[in-house]
């Protein structure tokens, strides 16, 4: 086999890999957008912050690490990610305008389990920092391997510091 249909076989491999990997989700995207909505917080007691789950991005590759979890400007958001549409209603990513929002990224190690990133809250503290605590559930074991992530899309004006609070099952 030649090196250019050895390269051409890796690439489409790679590609199904990730169409895989974004099908693997436990539940649909209409069921997420509904939870969304109804887990989406507001600020009318003074600390909880509203938010929406972004839907359809995958962590690159070539990323090994996150110089913040808070992503406040376009080039660095696609640095980190890339854009994982499919066909279909529903199918597009979730936009963001970097001008009026920012993103909070929870992004776990590669694994070979299947793994879901909960939101248990988002809230500004009496110190005025954004507090976003999260859950991980890890479940069965799989023939591939996934790098679990949660994108967060926030408005600017909640921004300040960040602070990531794991819950631990």
């Amino acid at each position: 086999m030649s090196v250019k249909r050895f390269g051409t076989i890796l690439v489409f491999a790679a590609a199904v890999g990730a169409l895989v990997a974004c099908q693997q989700a436990s539940r649909s995207t209409e069921d997420r957008a509904t939870e969304t909505t109804a887990d989406a917080h507001t600020e009318a007691d003074g600390a909880d912050v509203p938010y929406t789950i972004a839907e359809r991005y995958f962590v690159k590759n070539d990323v090994t690490t996150l110089d913040s979890p808070k992503i406040t400007d376009e080039v660095e958001f696609n640095r980190v990610f890339g854009p994982a549409a499919v066909m279909g209603e529903g199918g597009a990513p979730t936009q963001i305008d970097f001008d009026k929002q920012f993103a909070v990224a929870i992004v776990l190690g590669e694994t070979d389990h299947e793994t879901a990133i909960r939101v248990e809250s988002v809230q500004r503290n009496a110190e005025g920092q954004l507090v976003v605590t999260y859950r991980t559930e890890v479940g069965s074991g799989q023939s591939f391997t996934i790098e679990p992530n949660l994108l967060l899309v926030l408005d600017k004006k909640f921004d300040g510091e960040l602070v990531l609070n794991e819950e631990r099952m």
